[in-house]
């Protein structure tokens, strides 16, 4: 069947072909817009004027040099090339923390050992190189087989693979920085010095001197960093210095920083001027400045449920709804590694007048948001300095790799000591393991003795001095010093024996070179404070952190992380046991 389709369509009719009046828009009455606009109270403002420009004069300057606790901030933070720009050198993080290597890594020996083997075929040819590397293996070997009897499985397969096959790159970096590498012996010398050369500025560049060593900046009393930075390029005329303390993931922020000298002003006699348009402070669904216009929906101020008692919450619920539209701010540029001071800011209005806005410690002088703080007893008055600090910091871009060491420092209460527990130390080749399973290695390498049976008429019971304790915890031992009237301790590293009568020697780096003299305590390696090992215990993390800095290059190194420790634990020493005979 034939359908027919019909649609009905509305068309303009213009009268006259001047569409003037359309554009126009005009209201019949616009008196009743006027009122209506009374009513809603748009006419009811205050007799201000809109700010026009901003004029700003600062002074700033740059971090120039670091120095570690109780020196003189002497150490450079910038690098100069040629006419360019003066710059920091690297993240400040890889400054202040870097951990040097020891060499005692057995992988590391071997990628060095490949690194100049590399440098040799570059440098000399293939066929060249194999006439220098077989005597360049005989005089710094890679491992041999008899050393794998007292590893782990790993670093055993590792040695044993490795055993004449490589170069031991550690041992020959250290002959090349003593002068006892001996190049002239062979008759490529002269080559051989050059390669030389291009190996060391390789070693020293990524690891230093292969000497290991705890930072410079690395207080062990504290279990902390202690470093401060000087401002300015020249650090003997410097009057100013900051005080550091890194954040709990290792990070250095503008909070991380205190004034410890000076700070009254930044070390710029010349403010920099400048001029800039201010903009409204804006954020996500924030209230229209205008009547008759809609907000977006992206924020149901509405559903934002708070309490009397929540006064953060509802100041800031205040400032969104009621004074939003009443904050401007000022964008300008400020460059790592420098701290900047306002000296003098200046509002100029569309009315023509000229507003002074005062510093904020200027009004208020026991707190600011954005200052750093000044650390002086002898002005109580003015706890905050007059700049803000941005600091030469990786910031978000540090990344984290996976923990080499842990050391957790706790209480045990049961036998009123603390302990130094080594949670997870490298192996051989630098692999994290923790430290029960290196227990069970031990204990499958351990031949276990089966007591033989009571006879008759023995004693029942066996006394004991004291109980074993686990593997991998070492006392830290009380000790007085200082006034003996003050009553004050200090907490040293001791040691156990183990049931074979030996001293335990820690595994990992943190507690290697801290093993006790014959006297059964440190030496003076590990003097900690006794308030530093709280109730909830404290952990200290060896991590390799990594990070691309300004013009692109690659950064790693290995820092110590301090954070907070998982409570007390027990070691279960008890003494002046009668253990009952089988």
């Amino acid at each position: 069947m034939t359908s027919i389709t019909g649609w009905s369509r509305l068309e303009p009719r213009p009268s006259t072909n001047d569409i003037r009046d359309s554009l126009a828009a005009e209201i019949r009455d616009p008196l009743w817009m006027l009122t209506r606009q009374w009513q809603l109270g748009e006419f009811q403002g205050e007799d201000a004027a809109s700010p026009a420009s901003v004029a700003l004069k600062t002074r700033t300057a740059i971090d120039g040099s670091w120095g570690p606790r109780n020196e003189r901030p002497s150490r450079p933070l910038l690098r100069v090339e040629g006419d360019g720009p003066v710059l920091p050198a690297a993240p400040l993080e890889r400054v202040v923390m870097e951990e040097l290597a020891d060499g005692e890594d057995v992988s590391l020996a071997a990628e060095l050992g490949q690194l100049f083997e590399a440098l040799l075929v570059e440098r000399l040819g293939a066929d060249a190189a194999g006439e220098v590397l077989p005597w360049v293996r005989r005089k710094y070997p890679l491992g041999s087989p008899s050393q794998s009897g007292e590893l782990d499985e790993s670093s055993r397969r590792f040695i044993e693979f490795c055993a004449g096959r490589g170069i031991d790159g550690v041992q020959l970096a250290r002959a090349g920085m003593a002068g006892t590498f001996g190049a002239r012996l062979h008759p490529l010398s002269v080559a051989l010095e050059e390669v030389m050369g291009l190996f060391l500025d390789e070693v020293l560049g990524l690891h230093g001197d292969l000497a290991g060593g705890n930072p410079d900046a690395w207080v062990p009393e504290c279990l902390r960093y202690d470093a401060s930075l000087a401002l300015g390029e020249d650090a003997l005329a410097s009057e100013t210095r900051l005080r550091l303390h890194p954040g709990g993931q290792g990070e250095l922020d503008w909070y991380d920083f205190d004034v410890v000298e000076g700070g009254d002003r930044v070390p710029d006699p010349e403010p920099t001027p400048r001029t800039m348009l201010p903009a409204h402070v804006r954020f996500r669904g924030m209230p229209n400045a205008r009547w008759w216009d809609f907000e977006s929906s992206r924020s149901d101020f509405g559903d934002v449920r708070v309490d009397r008692r929540d006064l953060g919450r509802l100041a800031i619920m205040d400032f969104m709804i009621v004074h939003g539209n009443d904050w401007f701010m000022v964008p300008m540029d400020m460059h790592v590694g420098t701290v900047c001071e306002v000296a003098s800011l200046t509002v100029h209005d569309v009315f023509g007048g000229v507003t002074r806005i005062p510093p904020v410690h200027e009004v208020v002088p026991e707190w600011s948001m954005f200052s750093t703080t000044r650390i002086d007893p002898d002005r109580p008055e003015r706890p905050v300095a007059p700049f803000f600090h941005l600091p030469a910091s990786a910031s978000m871009s540090l990344q984290t790799g996976p923990v080499l060491e842990e050391v957790r420092f706790l209480r045990d209460e049961m036998a009123n000591m603390a302990w130094a527990l080594e949670h997870t130390a490298q192996n051989a080749i630098g692999e994290p393991v923790p430290f029960r399973e290196r227990t069970d290695e031990i204990t499958r390498r351990t031949v276990v003795l089966v007591p033989a049976a009571r006879e008759e008429g023995a004693p029942a019971y066996t006394y004991r001095l004291q109980t074993e304790v686990p593997r991998y915890w070492y006392p830290l031992v009380p000790w007085p010093f200082g006034d003996p009237a003050r009553g004050q301790i200090e907490l040293r590293l001791g040691t156990m024996e183990g049931s074979d009568g030996a001293l335990q020697a820690p595994d990992g780096r943190f507690l290697r070179d801290l093993v006790p003299t014959s006297g059964g305590t440190s030496s003076g390696a590990l003097r900690l404070k006794e308030e530093e090992v709280p109730r909830v215990g404290v952990a200290v993390r060896r991590r390799v952190q990594v990070s691309r800095w300004l013009d692109g290059s690659v950064h790693v190194w290995t820092s110590r992380i301090r954070e907070t420790g998982t409570g007390e634990g027990s070691s279960g020493l008890r003494y002046d046991l009668l253990d009952a005979r089988r």
